[in-house]
Protein backbone atom coordinates (compact mmCIF):
# COMPACT_ATOMS: atom_id res chain seq x y z
CA UNK A 1 0.00 0.00 0.00
CA UNK A 2 1.56 3.35 -1.25
CA UNK A 3 1.38 6.56 1.02
CA UNK A 4 -1.55 7.74 -1.47
CA UNK A 5 -3.90 5.16 -0.14
CA UNK A 6 -2.64 4.98 3.13
CA UNK A 7 -4.03 8.88 2.62
CA UNK A 8 -7.17 8.17 1.29
CA UNK A 9 -7.84 5.56 3.42
CA UNK A 10 -7.71 7.97 6.91
CA UNK A 11 -9.22 10.57 4.96
CA UNK A 12 -12.19 8.49 4.44
CA UNK A 13 -12.29 6.88 7.88
CA UNK A 14 -11.66 10.18 9.46
CA UNK A 15 -14.21 11.91 7.79
CA UNK A 16 -16.99 9.05 8.65
CA UNK A 17 -15.82 9.41 12.33
CA UNK A 18 -15.99 13.18 12.17
CA UNK A 19 -19.95 13.10 10.50
CA UNK A 20 -20.72 9.84 13.15
CA UNK A 21 -21.68 7.73 9.25
CA UNK A 22 -21.38 4.05 9.57
CA UNK A 23 -18.57 2.94 6.79
CA UNK A 24 -19.52 -0.37 5.08
CA UNK A 25 -16.20 -0.89 3.98
CA UNK A 26 -12.93 0.81 2.64
CA UNK A 27 -13.05 1.07 -1.15
CA UNK A 28 -10.84 -1.79 -2.92
CA UNK A 29 -7.86 0.99 -4.02
CA UNK A 30 -6.84 2.30 0.05
CA UNK A 31 -7.72 -0.79 1.71
CA UNK A 32 -5.12 -2.77 3.80
CA UNK A 33 -3.95 -6.55 2.62
CA UNK A 34 -2.21 -7.02 5.72
CA UNK A 35 -2.21 -5.69 10.12
CA UNK A 36 0.97 -3.63 8.87
CA UNK A 37 -0.69 -1.59 6.13
CA UNK A 38 -3.91 -1.51 8.29
CA UNK A 39 -1.78 -0.08 11.35
CA UNK A 40 -0.21 2.69 9.05
CA UNK A 41 -3.65 3.65 8.01
CA UNK A 42 -4.53 4.02 11.66
CA UNK A 43 -1.39 6.29 12.43
CA UNK A 44 -2.52 8.50 9.54
CA UNK A 45 -5.91 8.20 11.07
CA UNK A 46 -4.62 9.05 14.39
CA UNK A 47 -2.86 12.22 12.93
CA UNK A 48 -5.88 13.68 11.19
CA UNK A 49 -7.98 12.89 14.28
CA UNK A 50 -5.57 14.98 17.18
CA UNK A 51 -5.73 17.51 14.05
CA UNK A 52 -9.26 17.45 13.83
CA UNK A 53 -9.69 17.93 17.28
CA UNK A 54 -9.28 15.24 19.17
CA UNK A 55 -6.29 15.69 20.68
CA UNK A 56 -2.78 13.34 21.94
CA UNK A 57 -2.90 10.23 22.49
CA UNK A 58 -3.43 9.24 26.25
CA UNK A 59 -2.72 5.59 25.40
CA UNK A 60 -3.63 2.63 23.77
CA UNK A 61 -5.82 -0.50 24.26
CA UNK A 62 -5.90 -4.07 23.05
CA UNK A 63 -8.86 -5.42 21.46
CA UNK A 64 -10.12 -9.03 19.56
CA UNK A 65 -8.31 -10.86 22.48
CA UNK A 66 -10.47 -14.03 22.54
CA UNK A 67 -11.06 -16.50 19.94
CA UNK A 68 -14.50 -15.85 19.69
CA UNK A 69 -13.81 -12.20 18.99
CA UNK A 70 -11.01 -12.64 16.03
CA UNK A 71 -13.45 -15.74 14.99
CA UNK A 72 -16.10 -12.94 14.45
CA UNK A 73 -13.93 -10.29 13.20
CA UNK A 74 -11.71 -12.55 11.35
CA UNK A 75 -8.81 -11.66 12.91
CA UNK A 76 -6.09 -13.95 13.67
CA UNK A 77 -4.75 -12.24 16.68
CA UNK A 78 -5.64 -9.14 19.14
CA UNK A 79 -4.64 -5.55 17.76
CA UNK A 80 -3.96 -2.41 19.12
CA UNK A 81 -6.03 1.42 19.20
CA UNK A 82 -5.05 4.67 20.26
CA UNK A 83 -7.22 5.91 23.25
CA UNK A 84 -7.38 9.77 22.83
CA UNK A 85 -6.97 11.74 26.09
CA UNK A 86 -10.20 13.74 25.79
CA UNK A 87 -12.57 10.57 25.07
CA UNK A 88 -11.05 9.67 28.55
CA UNK A 89 -13.82 9.21 31.28
CA UNK A 90 -12.11 9.46 34.82
CA UNK A 91 -14.50 9.88 36.79
CA UNK A 92 -18.32 8.93 36.89
CA UNK A 93 -20.41 10.11 34.10
CA UNK A 94 -23.31 9.98 31.85
CA UNK A 95 -23.02 9.91 28.46
CA UNK A 96 -25.32 10.88 25.37
CA UNK A 97 -26.70 7.94 23.11
CA UNK A 98 -27.24 10.46 20.19
CA UNK A 99 -23.00 10.70 20.57
CA UNK A 100 -22.46 7.07 19.29
CA UNK A 101 -23.45 4.61 16.58
CA UNK A 102 -23.19 1.62 18.12
CA UNK A 103 -23.56 1.45 21.17
CA UNK A 104 -22.23 -0.77 23.23
CA UNK A 105 -21.01 -1.52 26.89
CA UNK A 106 -17.31 -3.28 27.71
CA UNK A 107 -15.96 -3.73 30.81
CA UNK A 108 -12.50 -2.18 30.94
CA UNK A 109 -9.72 -2.20 33.04
CA UNK A 110 -7.01 0.57 33.33
CA UNK A 111 -3.91 0.70 34.76
CA UNK A 112 -1.26 3.75 35.10
CA UNK A 113 2.30 2.64 35.94
CA UNK A 114 4.14 4.43 38.00
CA UNK A 115 7.23 4.58 35.97
CA UNK A 116 7.86 3.49 31.97
CA UNK A 117 8.74 0.03 31.67
CA UNK A 118 12.37 -0.86 30.80
CA UNK A 119 12.85 -1.39 26.86
CA UNK A 120 14.76 -4.75 27.75
CA UNK A 121 12.56 -7.20 25.83
CA UNK A 122 12.04 -8.97 29.11
CA UNK A 123 9.12 -9.80 30.80
CA UNK A 124 8.15 -6.27 32.85
CA UNK A 125 8.41 -8.57 35.92
CA UNK A 126 8.88 -5.74 38.13
CA UNK A 127 5.32 -3.94 37.35
CA UNK A 128 3.49 -7.17 37.13
CA UNK A 129 2.94 -7.69 40.94
CA UNK A 130 2.13 -4.08 41.38
CA UNK A 131 -0.34 -4.73 39.00
CA UNK A 132 -1.81 -7.84 40.21
CA UNK A 133 -2.02 -6.16 43.92
CA UNK A 134 -3.92 -3.21 42.66
CA UNK A 135 -6.39 -5.14 40.60
CA UNK A 136 -7.19 -7.61 43.14
CA UNK A 137 -7.44 -4.58 45.94
CA UNK A 138 -9.56 -2.35 43.37
CA UNK A 139 -11.86 -5.71 42.89
CA UNK A 140 -12.51 -5.76 46.78
CA UNK A 141 -12.96 -2.06 46.72
CA UNK A 142 -15.20 -1.22 43.95
CA UNK A 143 -18.68 -1.72 43.07
CA UNK A 144 -19.76 -3.26 39.68
CA UNK A 145 -21.02 0.18 38.24
CA UNK A 146 -18.18 2.37 39.62
CA UNK A 147 -15.86 -0.45 37.76
CA UNK A 148 -17.80 0.35 34.59
CA UNK A 149 -17.61 3.91 34.92
CA UNK A 150 -14.70 4.85 35.86
CA UNK A 151 -12.17 2.85 33.77
CA UNK A 152 -13.93 2.97 30.04
CA UNK A 153 -12.75 4.90 27.49
CA UNK A 154 -15.43 6.57 25.10
CA UNK A 155 -14.96 8.49 22.19
CA UNK A 156 -17.54 10.79 21.04
CA UNK A 157 -17.51 13.67 18.80
CA UNK A 158 -15.16 16.83 20.54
Amino acid sequence: MDAPAIERAAALLCRVRLERERLVGLPEDCRPKDEAEAYAVQDALHRKLGIAGYGDLAGHKIGCTTPVMQQFLGIGNPCAGGVFAPTVQQEPGSFRHADFLHVGVECEIAVRLARDLPASGAPPTTAMPWAMRWGRSWRRSRSWTTATTTTAAWTPRP
